[in-house]
This record gives structure tokens, sequence and C-alpha cells, in this order.
């Protein structure tokens, strides 16, 4: 087997077979085979409710893989439910029994098989469950020993073909009085007094640690009630990364703080399998002492991520915790005092951490694009934050000095992707906003950089964003359509860019997927900007709901004095036969832009279908706005 056919993965693997098939087989051939046939549908349909696959059937044995024990022993259990039912109709010597055994370890995948000690190792502990039972290695169990109703019971040290150690097996109970036991778990005698000589030392330890911490932090919060949740939690682990306070007393060393907490948001937000709320809304309670409760019930979540940044002598001192808002306790907290130069690994490490935590499982190929760091160059990266901060300020001023800010990152590091990216997007907004008078210029220069970025690193989302987003108002939807969604692959959470796919749904006249991203990016971030109504107006409007396109307009005008706005609301006003509202509106904007025309918004009007735009057109001319 060579190595281009093959990859490594850590997964947990389920074996299982029958209990007696040869005698089974011997005594009724057909209706055996009958049986194991409806078994393996029984094991396929749990398998596939607990995201694992069945990865093989031979005869009496069944193969699957999952990326979490939990989903493994939890599919162990309902399978054996369900067969433990339907033996209780049939006669003794009839019944289809399994073993089952699961182990977490490491597999080769080549093609659709596995092999390796991961697999033979559940091999081994399938073997010694009862029939009908399950057994656990010692690695599986200490994924699960806490967290199902069940309890356990230690089985000792058994041997495993071509493995020079032993392997640690514990059954598991699911008798209602052994839940929460561990029984028959004893140290061998030649050990106990050293083991407690060191048992003594990590308690001592831990209890030091325990307290250092609790000088500044509660064992518990007030926990969230789910009834008070703004928004159903989403059927994945759902997380908040609050805004890290920067508690160093003379604010030099914010950009560093607000990017360390970027760059935890950003890495958990390309997690396929978490539900991470867009830094729009996080950053809305600032580096406030904000309840740990009203952060989850606002945003609709159970975890929140919360850190700080503060003096300790000469050095900085991290932060870092992870808090279940629905239980109200710690999950995991831990404070580091790096040397200079560890900040990129104190960001990979609180972000993995989490990740673990919430016992979600990567592939190879995720953990380098969560991961893949963008510069190790502490000046370009401190130039990159600094221009960062002026970008989001979306002033003409602003966005000039986040360019030359770019511009002197990548001068420092000319492979700095997520740079030339931003550079790209300071060239789209000066286009949009009408701060350059050679538009097409300005796209060229922001489709050159998303080019490179791409180059540079393939797996940077927010370049096909900007490529797409160019292709967008230069009227090539569904080349943007692609890309955009492409974007949103690399990075499941950003809420802006699924918002932008809404709009690309929008102009491609696609109102009702439109309006399905839209409301996911909403959900993502319940406080969102203003331009998200925007595209809510506009679905409404190619829905012919216009009473509801003008509510979306006004509740944008309130937020928003832009003339793209005017115009839309204009248009809605007129269409909903609120021709004296429709008068209203466009006189204000004429009042103040007198010179204005209808065609210097030509780009925003970018419709598949030519009479979409002159029907929206008209109804602005009608109220008064010039084409």
């Amino acid at each position: 087997m060579s190595e281009s056919n093959y990859k490594r993965k850590l997964s947990a693997i389920l074996s299982a077979d029958v209990k007696g098939y040869s005698r089974l087989m011997g005594d009724d051939e057909e209706a055996t085979v009958q049986a194991i046939t409806a078994s393996r549908a029984v094991f396929g349909n749990y398998v596939r409710q607990h995201r694992g696959r069945v990865v093989d059937s031979p005869g009496d044995n069944i193969l699957a893989e999952f990326e979490s024990v939990v989903d493994a022993v939890r599919c162990g259990l309902e399978i054996q439910k369900d067969l433990s039912d339907k033996n209780e109709r049939l006669s003794e010597e009839r019944r289809m029994e399994f073993r089952i055994g699961i182990n977490l370890g490491d597999v080769i995948h080549e093609e659709a098989r596995i092999y390796g000690d991961g697999v033979n190792i559940a091999a081994r502990i399938e073997a010694l469950a009862d029939p009908g039972g399950i057994c656990l290695s010692r690695p599986a169990y200490d994924q699960v020993k806490r967290k199902l109703n069940v309890g356990f019971e230690y089985l000792g040290e058994h041997p495993v073909k071509n493995l020079s150690e032993p392997v640690r097996v514990y059954r598991v109970l699911t008798d209602p009085e052994d839940v929460g036991k561990v029984l028959g778990e004893k140290e061998p005698v030649s050990r106990k007094w050293g083991l407690a000589a060191v048992g003594v030392l990590f308690i001592l330890l831990i209890g030091f640690a325990a307290w250092f911490f609790m000088l500044d932090q509660p064992s518990r919060v007030e926990s969230a009630s789910p009834d008070n949740l703004a928004f159903p939690l989403p059927n994945k682990p759902s997380v908040a990364v609050l805004p890290f306070k920067d508690m160093t007393g003379d604010g030099s060393h914010r950009y560093m703080v607000t990017g360390t907490t970027d760059a935890v948001r950003i890495a958990l937000a390309r997690v396929p399998n978490l539900f991470v709320i867009d830094h729009h809304s996080a950053y809305r309670y600032g580096e406030t002492d904000v309840e740990v409760k009203q952060v989850a019930e606002d945003l609709g979540v159970r975890y929140v991520v919360d850190g700080s940044v503060q003096r300790s002598g000469e050095t900085l001192r991290f932060s870092a915790k992870l808090i279940d808002a629905i239980s109200g306790r710690y999950i995991w907290a831990k404070t580091y005092d790096p040397d200079a130069g560890e900040l990129f690994d104190i960001q990979d490490e609180i972000s993995q951490k989490i990740v673990t935590e919430l016992e979600v499982r990567l592939t190879e190929g995720e953990q380098v694009r969560i991961w893949h760091r963008q510069t190790d160059n502490p000046e370009a990266y401190h130039q990159f934050r600094v221009g960062k901060e002026h970008y989001r300020k979306r002033t003409k001023q602003d966005n000039i000095m986040a360019r030359k800010l770019y511009e002197q990152a990548i001068a420092l590091d000319p492979d700095f992707a997520e740079a030339k990216c931003h550079l790209g997007f300071t060239y789209i907004q000066e286009a949009l906003n009408g701060w350059t008078r050679n538009r097409d210029g300005a796209f060229a220069q922001a489709r050159e950089l998303a080019l490179e970025a791409i180059d540079v690193d393939p797996y940077y989302p927010h370049a096909y964003a900007l490529l797409g987003s160019i292709y967008l108002f230069e009227g090539e939807r569904e080349k943007a359509l692609e890309l955009i969604s492409r974007s949103i692959e690399l990075e499941p959470n950003y809420a802006g860019n699924i918002a932008m796919q809404a709009l690309t749904l929008v102009y491609l006249e696609r109102p009702e997927e439109a309006l399905e991203a839209l409301e996911s990016a909403i959900r993502l971030n319940p406080y969102y900007p203003h331009w998200y109504l925007g595209v809510l107006g506009r679905i409404y409007l190619l829905t012919n709901r216009y009473d509801e396109a003008v509510d979306a307009f006004e509740r944008r005008r309130k937020r928003s004095k832009s003339s793209l706005n005017m115009v839309e609301l204009t248009i809605a006003n007129v269409l909903a036969g609120e021709e004296a509202r429709a008068n209203e509106v466009a006189g204000k904007l004429l009042q103040k832009k007198p010179k204005f025309r209808l065609k210097y918004l030509s780009m925003f009007f970018q419709y598949n279908n030519p009479e979409t735009k002159e029907r929206f057109w008209a109804a602005a001319q009608q109220a008064g706005i010039p084409q």
C-alpha cells in the first residue's frame, strides 16, 4: 500500500459479531441469513443516525467508524436495545445476539476501507463482551466516562496480537442502579504507595492552581434558562467568543488583544461541526463585564468563550475560559505567561483546546485548513491588525489608512494572504462608495490581489468571497455564486459571506433560496449590519410582498442614509401603492443630492432578468427620480 493511496485518521471504531453464528448457520442457514440481513439493516440505520458509517459487514461481523466515541457508544446502546427487543420475540436458540467492542485509535484509510491497530483492538475487546453487551478500550472509556447515563466495570488488562502492551478494557453497565459507577478499578498493589504519593502531590498542585484561578473567577456562573433563549439552540455545539479584555492598563496592547479574540473566533468558525456567533454580534458586548447568562440568552448559544490579557511584572498574562452557560459551570480554563513570539502558539492552543472540549473531531485536512497560520512575522501581524481596525470604521480616510497599513504588512511578509485579501477589500469599498472615479481600475486591483491571495493560500475563505463580489458587481452572477459558496465551505460560520450569497441569489432572482441564506446569516449574526435589511427588502420586492419591503427599507433608513436605500424605499412605496410617501422619500433624496441619477447605481441592480431592473427603475421615475 503506497502512501499516496491512504491517509491516517483518529477514529472511534465499533466492531460487532454474533454469538454462536456457526451454530445458527448449521441449524437453519436460510433463516440465519435472513436474520443477519435484518440485523445489518438495524446497524446501518443507527450508525447513520449517529453520524457514522458502516465500513464493512462480512459474514456475521460488522465494522463501523465514527468521529466521536460518544456517538459510537450511544449507537451501540441503541442497537443492543433494539436487538434485545426483537430477540424477546424469538426462541432462545434462534436469537441473534451481538457482542460489540469500541475503541478510539489511529486507523489507516485506503479508499473506503480502514486498517491498523485501532481496528485490531476494537475486534479484540469485542470478543470480551457479553452477548448483547458492549466493551470499551481505555481510550474510548476516557472519552465517555462522565458523559453517558451508564456505569462501567473494569475488566483488567488484556493482550492484543502484535501489540507490545496490553489493553485495559471496560464493560458498559446499563442497569439504572449502576449509572455513574465504575466497578473493579483497582491499581496493582506493588504500585499503590508510589501512586498514592504522586496522587497527593497532584491533588495539591491542582488545588493550588484552582485556588490561584479562583482569585479572579467564581467556580460557577448564573446559568441561562433554555426557555429564555432568543433562538432555539442549534443541533451542534454553539459558541460565542466574547472580546478578550485588555487589562494591561495603558491600551498599548489593544490590537494584540483584539487579534487574539479574532484568531480564536476564526479558528472555531472554520469548524464545520460548530455553530459560532459572528464577530459583529459578539463585539456588541465590548470589553464590559457582561453576564454569561445574558450573552447565552441574547444570542441563543450554549457555550461562551471569555478571556483577558493583563500585566504580570514585565510580562503579559493571557487567560481564557470556556463556560457552559446552560449548566453554569466552567468546562476549561487556563492562564499563559508567554515569551516573546509565542502569541500565535497561544491563539492556536486556545482554539484547539476548545474544539477538543466540545468533542469535535477534525480530519487531517480540516486541521490544516483551520489552523493554517497567515504570518509568523509579528510586525507584519501588528500592521495588519491596526489596518483592520481602520477598515472597520468604513470612512474614506480610514480606508486610505487601512490600505497603507496592509501594504506595509505585505512588504514585511509578501506571502501574507490575509493582508493581500483585505487590501483588495479596500478597493472594493472605494468602488462601492464612489470614492474613486476609476471604478474599473479599483475592481482590477482587487481581482489581482484576490488571485494572489488564493495562490498563496488556497484555503483562505475571504479571498474567494473577494473574487466573488467582483464578479457579482460586474454582472457575472453564476461565477460569483460559485466563488462565494466556496468561501462558505471553508468558513461555514462567517455570516457576512452567507449574506453575500443571499444577495447573489437575489440578483439571480432565486428569492426563496436567498431568504433561506439570509435567515442563516441573521441567526449567526443577530445584531446584523444594516445592509442585510437591504437584501431582505429586495427579496420582498421580488416576491411582490411590497408592504414588507417598505418595512425592511424603512428599518434600514433608521441606520443608514445611503442613496441606494432611499431609491429602493421609493420603489417599494410606489409598488405598494403609497405614492405620496414615495414622492416624499424621492424629494428628500433629490433635495440632498440635486444632481442624482439612477444610472449612478447601475451596479446595484444586476438582476438576471433585465425587465426586473426596468420595472424597478420605472417605479423610481414615477416618483420623480431621473434616470
